[in-house]
């Protein structure tokens, strides 16, 4: 018997739950990602992964004293290679190098594709390259397909609950408004997509601005030495009316010197059908119904250029340029009601352009080959707006006859500079720490005139000047260390902002300065690495500061009856978000989340003079909300894979004296077919119940949409029709104060669409460089 004991020890002590782990770089000692890891015993494949943008991987793993292990390494444009040793001689894994593979793209064979979705410890990644999502996509209907992300009719892109985004491409902060922010996605196509990054509760290194979490769209960075790039069109048949965008870009390598372009051009065209009925508090009430017409045009170029100083020192430059010409024409029938009918009529015009510039300047030093790096990033941007609007207004009652115009130029520019520094130990432990400063100036204003016989006089009420900066301090450090199968990342991030906003119109001022502190915390505990469950439980806190126009107290009308005031006084909002994840099988994974915030900035519908509502922001105090999320990806058979997506959550808090409580869900449903030399057919359908946002409440909503893509040569052509039923349309309702206001609006969002994707190239296989930017929480709050 003490023998057997001794021999079933001996045993138990050569099994050991490690994780073992390594860096991959080029012969050039630049890191590669995404890398495809894969690690074998005999013919059984144990676990997957992919490395790390510093190109460092971990695997989680039983291991036996003495026996052989397989690891095979893989990546598109360098040549697989695989490792045999045996344990615990792992030395051999701590620096692999991949070689170029000088061959054609279409000679290149991939082994070992990672799942669609892979979980860290402070984010989930959707592998776009290796999925059928590569399949002639755009951005816009990648997000719209990933699981746990979900976008409505406007474009308007969501984690959890309801709070916005921060889109982020390749690090850089994407500042536009919703319709610019829209397109530029539609533009971007899912051939040049890597991945994508969903991080819901951002760590540390990402600046603390922004409650709704970050979506990092990581393009693909295997180029070819020579020139390289692709073009691209789409054309939209949208309720009789037509939307054209087309785009393209273009690489190339010269010694150490690398260059990179693109350009998009849209064209929108489309009608739009809104309804809005008001009840006032005496029972009298106003009805609008508005044919609206839009002309859009938009242009967007991009130029990068890279030198490396030597293997591991590199300067690079950054700039991107985008204008927008928006024509709007509204024709308007009114019936207002106070004992006895008026009707009137109203027409207005709109003419809105937006020109942005911005320059980046990187520097980055690798001061090792663990994938230590210092980066310093100087950024500037300059966006400037202008808005001509002329509306008049026709009554049986000619005191609410009306002709005025306003004028509204708002020039705003951005300043930062950063410095961050990341240390590797031993692939297993990293350090990362950084400083910043960031600076934003806007000269805001609104110029109304009324018409007076044949003179346009102006409107002094309704006239306003407003200047305001803004300066921040921001500091941070994170440590993330991996222990067995556990992994650890805290981090604490410093901010403290002051402003300042002069209304020159009034000579009113006002300043401010706060200090806050944003500490974080993500776990990761692998169960069964061969299964693929694992738990991952995180926290996170953050604030939103006030859109800069939101701090403009100018009142703007867009008709008698209805208009919106900004509010100097509003104060950030700072949230804390809960999360706990488990992943019990390989593809399938269940969410649990708790956000609860302060302060929370909400729109308040005030009483006007006559009859009119003026809408007000203003702070509400504590918002509580939670839910869980259900995300699956199966095949049924081997040509067909589904991706399942449900959310469940509850809002509950207090407006204006009033509790609002709200469960709200969603759900979705992708079907991919993929018929081999012949067609990709793709279906989804998806709905979101009812939910409300401060006291507005939204009604539900259904769509269908259908697509197919047939590959030819290098070029990829796709037929799709969205929203098959026609169902898709925006229905709001609130009450507040006596008033009810209810709201509809039709857009075209049934569509038939062509869209074509061509990829060319000559040369060998390059790295193609990745260019930091700061600037990223300022950039968000000019696009809004």
């Amino acid at each position: 018997m003490p023998g057997v004991c001794i021999v079933l020890l001996l045993t138990i002590n050569t099994i050991h739950a490690q994780t073992i782990g390594g860096r991959v770089i080029s012969a050039k000692q630049e890191p590669l990602t995404p890398v495809t890891v894969v690690f074998q015993k005999g013919d059984s494949i144990l676990v997957t992964t992919t490395t790390n943008l510093q190109g460092l991987f971990h695997l989680n793993v039983q291991l036996v004293n003495g026996q052989t292990y397989t690891l095979r390494l893989s990546l598109v444009g360098y040549h697989s290679k695989k490792i045999s040793f045996v344990y615990p001689d792992t030395n051999q894994l701590r620096l692999v190098v991949l070689e170029e593979d000088r061959k054609t793209l279409e000679a290149i064979t991939v082994t070992g594709k990672p799942p669609l979705l892979t979980r860290k410890s402070d984010r989930h990644i959707i592998n776009v390259e290796s999925s059928a999502f590569a399949n002639g996509f755009s951005a816009a209907e990648v997000l719209q397909r990933s699981p746990g992300v979900w976008v409505d009719n406007m474009g308007n892109i969501r984690l959890k609950g309801t709070q916005p985004v921060t889109i982020m491409v390749n690090d850089v902060v994407q500042r536009l408004g919703n319709e610019e922010l829209a397109d530029f996605l539609r533009s971007l196509k899912s051939d040049d997509i890597s991945r994508v990054e969903i991080i819901p509760n951002p760590p540390s290194e990402f600046e603390a601005g922004g409650s709704g979490g970050i979506i990092h769209i990581i393009l693909k960075k295997g180029r070819k030495n020579g020139w390289s790039g692709s073009l691209n069109g789409e054309y939209w048949q949208q309720a009789g009316k037509p939307y054209f965008t087309t785009g393209a870009t273009l690489n190339h390598q010269l010694s150490k010197l690398y260059l990179s372009g693109s350009f998009a051009y849209t064209r929108d065209l489309r009608s739009i059908t809104e309804k809005t009925s008001i009840t006032y508090p005496d029972l009298s009430s106003f009805d609008n119904f508005t044919d609206r017409s839009e002309k859009i045009w938009r242009y967007q170029y991009r130029f990068a250029a890279v030198y490396d100083l030597n293997a591991a020192q590199s300067v690079s430059l950054q700039s991107s340029f985008a204008t927008t010409n928006f024509d709007q024409l509204f024709k308007s029938d009114e019936i207002y009601y106070a004992g006895q009918l008026s009707h009137g009529s109203a027409s207005s015009a709109k003419h809105r352009e937006f020109n942005f510039s911005g320059v980046t300047l990187n520097y980055s030093f690798k001061p090792d080959t663990s994938g230590s790096i210092l980066k310093i990033i100087a950024d500037l941007s300059n966006n400037i707006r202008t808005e001509n609007s002329e509306y008049n207004k026709v009554n049986d009652d000619r005191t609410k006859q009306r002709l005025w115009r306003t004028d509204i130029p708002i020039s705003t520019k951005v300043y930062s500079i950063q410095s961050d520094y990341t240390k590797v130990f031993k692939a297993k432990m990293l350090l990362q720490s950084g400083l910043k400063y960031a600076s934003i100036y806007r000269n805001n204003e609104l110029i109304t005139e009324d018409l007076a016989g044949t003179i346009w006089v102006p409107h002094p009420g309704q006239s306003n000047h407003f200047i305001y900066r803004e300066n921040i301090l921001m500091l941070y450090a994170s440590a993330e260390k991996t222990i067995q199968h556990t992994t650890i990342k805290a981090g604490l991030r410093a901010e403290e902002t002051f402003s300042a906003g002069n209304e020159l119109s009034s000579s009113a001022k006002f300043a401010r300065k706060y200090f806050g502190l944003f500490p974080s915390l993500f776990l990761m505990q692998s169960l069964n690495a061969e299964k693929g469950t694992a738990i991952t439980a995180s926290y996170s806190r953050r604030l939103t500061r006030p859109a800069l126009n939101e701090l403009n107290p100018a009142r703007i009308e867009f008709s008698n009856y209805t208009s919106v005031t900004g509010n100097p006084n509003l104060q950030p909002q700072y949230s804390n978000h809960f999360s706990l994840a488990y992943q019990f099988i390989k593809n399938h994974s269940v969410e649990t989340y708790l956000t609860r915030t302060n302060n929370f900035i909400a729109v308040s519908a005030n009483p006007g003079p006559n009859n009119s509502i003026d809408y007000y922001l203003e702070n509400t105090g504590i918002t509580t909300a939670y839910g869980i999320d259900y995300s699956s990806t199966i095949s049924p058979l081997s040509i067909w894979t589904i991706v399942t997506d449900l959310s469940a959550y509850r809002s509950v808090y207090s407006f204006n004296n009033k509790p609002y409580r709200q469960t709200s869900f969603y759900a979705r449903s992708l079907h991919t077919l993929t018929f081999t030399n012949i067609v990709d057919v793709d279906f989804m359908a998806d709905y979101r119940s009812p939910y409300i946002y401060t006291n507005l409440y939204t009604y539900g909503n259904f769509s269908m949409d259908v697509g197919f893509t047939k590959k030819v040569l290098k070029a990829k052509l796709r037929l799709s029709f969205t929203d098959m039923l026609n169902t898709s349309r925006e229905k709001e309702w609130t009450e507040e104060k006596d008033y009810t206001i209810a709201f509809y609006r039709k857009r075209p969002i049934r569509t038939v669409r062509l869209s074509f994707t061509y990829q060319f190239s000559s040369g060998k296989k390059m790295q193609a460089k990745n260019i930091d930017t700061g600037g990223q929480e300022e950039r968000r709050r000019v696009g809004s």
